[in-house]
C-alpha cells in the first residue's frame, strides 16, 4: 500500500508541472513566461520517467 501512495504522490504533487507543460504545448503565452513553462515541462517529463522506472523495477 505504501508503494501505491508513494507513486500517487508523484502524480498529485506534480499537477502544477503538468499544467505548465500543457500551457507550453497547447496555449498562447507571453514570451517572458516561457522559461518557467519549459522548466515545468522538463520536471514533468523527469517525474513521469521516475515513476515509470519505479513501477517497473
Amino acid at each position: 500500500m505504501i508503494h501505491i501512495q508513494f507513486i500517487l504522490g508523484f502524480f498529485v504533487a506534480a499537477i502544477p508541472w503538468y499544467v505548465g507543460a500543457f500551457i507550453l504545448l497547447f496555449a498562447q503565452y507571453d514570451n517572458r513566461e516561457k522559461p518557467g513553462y519549459v522548466a515545468c515541462l522538463i520536471a514533468a517529463i523527469i517525474g513521469t520517467i521516475a515513476v515509470i522506472f519505479g513501477v517497473t523495477s
